[in-house]
């Protein structure tokens, strides 16, 4: 049974490829976003685990579009859990920084005069057999290195569980194949033979040993670190791998995810390295002519203008005189080591027409912030954050690069246990943009604007803070046409809280209305009401009956010239477009229409969060999606997505 339950998965998996990548999914007819958002659904990936070179060329949904939203000019970014290899110029071709990602990207940023990189591109090539495609959610580790000894670079890649080489051909590279030994063993389940814990190994090619020939070094996702010495004299026969050691022992990076690079960093000739690990951590091991010194962690001399977001990727540039950092959240930064062994930070590299990376757990609004008559984007994330990205005009998504939102001392925003869900309102009645926060600690913060946002108690219903079990996510309407905000109030997972009422968990989406005395009031709210959601088969006079769970954590209201009469619904599995059914004052009442017989089937991939614009009559304009794996924003028509 289990076989043939996989024998079933990898068939759906690879009629999803097809859809991915068939002519129709670039222009054509194109593939109905429910019959594929059924098919994701049945495979153990998230429906939304698109890889950026997927984003990149057929959109969100292939056939329907939903374009990256892009910066002029913003901070290279690889999706997440990013590890590089630099792409020395060649001839007239320019080189560059080559990006693998956790999702199965390989992403070529193309090095530019002006110091900002080009826009990305998506390593394909000329042939069908230089990269898999579409991408598969496995770790990418690249590295460049003569492999075979022609003088000419070819491409090793760490992928999954594999050791891969692509030899350089002309003008193209050839058919990948795995990494042997002289005696035919593949080297990758060497490793694992020594060690089964050591997981992905990330490669990097460097003269380790001083004899004048490059070996080859692996970083493991268990942390240990291991070294394949170079026995041709020209191109490479990996040796038998033996575990890297210090005075102290065996490498290993703490939390794992080991990633090592050699470079010269003290002048003397000889390749020191560096090691990076999950936790964030980056240490400088020397070379002495016995081999490695002890460890020497690498801090900064100042706190970086950006905090560092969790496990690094470090590659030296020789050429440059720096080192690049890939973080797990996606972007790369580059770093200088002085003297005194200290990290000077020299900011995140950027590139042109860059996709917008809002981070993990990216949750977006659409607001005239600054009061210039163009819709800004205001982006709140994992760390707590807000930032504010400003809209030029000059186009319909003209955005500068991101700034704090700061209060009224100029310190930036920053939400209670992270997870901030911003939504900027007139909440009071005075014509000024006030806050409504949502945090990780499950309460939503009002922040009043008295000449400058000013941090206040959380918002109330009763007795107590509304409180949820998990990070909150808070929508508002007008719900009743009284002129004043009411609330949407969801949960996200995790991390899930005990020991506190709670009135809102997982799943749930409870509606608060605002009983303020008057327009020009603080809100006031009640004891909130838990709203189900309903199928209903066929018309408004069609059967109806109580959905299952669908894992509800968010709604996002639908513009209406006339009232509040449906909402975008985020789920766990895919986002959902429900009709309210019934008026004030009852509480609304939401279904779901499902044609037939057919099962519950979403109308977007799951999402982190969104936001839907409207024309100047007040009608749907655009649909922008936050995408969890990335935080990247994916922006359609609502139109395209039969949004009237």
């Amino acid at each position: 049974m289990i076989l043939l339950m996989q024998r079933v998965i990898g068939a759906l998996a690879a009629a999803c490829r097809s859809l991915f990548s068939s002519p129709a999914g670039r222009g054509g007819r194109g593939v109905k976003p429910a019959l594929l958002i059924f098919f994701l659904s049945l495979l153990p990936l998230s429906a939304s685990a698109q890889s950026l070179g997927m984003l990149l060329r057929v959109g969100l949904v292939p056939g329907l579009g939903g374009s990256l939203l892009r910066l002029p000019v913003g901070p290279v970014t690889g999706g997440e859990g990013v590890d590089l290899a630099i792409v020395p110029a060649e001839g007239n071709a320019p080189g560059g920084l080559l990006v693998g990602s956790q999702w199965g990207d390989l992403i070529f940023y193309a090095e530019d005069p002006s110091g900002v990189y080009q826009p990305p591109e998506p390593w394909l090539g000329s042939g069908s057999a230089q990269w898999h495609w579409p991408p598969v959610p496995r770790q990418v580790s690249p590295e460049l290195a003569d492999w075979d000894g022609d003088g000419r670079l070819d491409l090793l890649l760490g992928w999954g569980s594999l050791l891969l080489w692509y030899r350089r051909e002309e003008g193209s590279l050839g058919a990948g194949r795995q990494v042997e030994m002289t005696d035919g063993r593949r080297l990758a389940e060497a490793v694992r033979s020594e060690n089964p814990q050591a997981g992905h190994l990330a490669p990097c090619a460097g003269d380790f040993d001083g004899d004048g020939r490059p070996d080859l070094l692996l970083g493991a996702d268990d942390g240990s670190v291991w070294w394949c010495r170079n026995q041709a004299e020209a191109g490479f026969t990996p040796a038998e791998p033996q575990r890297v050691v210090s005075p102290t022992g065996p490498l290993r990076a703490a939390g794992g995810r080991a990633r090592i690079s050699l470079g010269d960093l003290t002048g003397d000739g000889r390749p020191d390295l560096l090691l990076g690990s999950a936790r964030g951590d980056l240490c400088f091991y020397p070379s002495m002519p016995t081999g490695l010194g002890p460890a020497q962690p690498l801090v900064f001399a100042e706190p970086p203008a950006s905090s560092l977001a969790g496990a690094l990727s470090p590659r030296v540039a020789p050429a440059e005189g720096r080192v690049l950092l890939g973080e797990a959240r996606g972007l790369v930064r580059a770093v200088e080591v002085s003297a005194g062994g200290r990290l000077i930070d020299r900011g995140y590299l950027l590139a042109k027409e860059v996709p917008l990376d809002l981070g993990p757990a990216a949750a977006i609004q659409v607001v005239d912030e600054n009061g210039d008559g163009y819709p800004d984007l205001v982006a709140g994330e994992a760390s707590g954050r807000v930032t504010v990205y400003r809209n030029a005009g000059a186009s319909d998504w003209d955005l500068a690069t991101g700034q704090p939102l700061r209060d009224g001392r100029g310190a930036p925003v920053i939400a209670e246990e992270g997870y901030a869900w911003p939504l900027l309102l007139d909440a009071d009645g005075d014509r000024d943009l006030d806050l409504l926060l949502g945090t990780g600690r499950g309460q939503i913060e009002l922040w009043l604007n008295q000449g400058g946002l000013i941090r206040g108690a959380p918002i109330t219903a009763g007795a107590g803070p509304i409180q949820a079990a998990g990070p909150i996510t808070v929508a508002a309407g007008d719900w009743n046409g009284d002129g004043k905000p009411d609330l949407f109030v969801g949960c996200r997972r995790e991390p899930a809280r005990s020991g506190e009422k709670v009135e809102v968990r997982w799943g749930q989406i409870a509606f608060f209305e605002n009983e303020a005395l008057g327009r020009v009031a603080l809100p006031l709210f009640n004891k909130g009401t838990l709203l189900d959601v309903f199928w209903r088969k066929g018309n408004a006079g069609g059967t109806l009956g109580r959905l299952p769970d669908l894992g509800l954590f968010a709604l996002a209201p639908l513009p209406a010239p006339r009232g509040l009469t449906r909402f975008l619904a985020l789920g766990s599995e895919a986002a959902y477009l429900l009709d309210c059914e019934n008026r004030p004052p009852q509480y609304p009442f939401l279904t779901l229409t499902v044609p037939g017989n057919s099962p519950p089937t979403g109308l977007l991939p799951a999402l982190s969060s969104a936001w839907v614009t409207a024309t100047p009559s007040g009608k749907p304009a655009q649909v922008l999606c936050a995408l969890g794996e990335y935080g990247f924003v994916c922006v359609f028509s609502a139109e395209a997505l039969g949004i009237r």
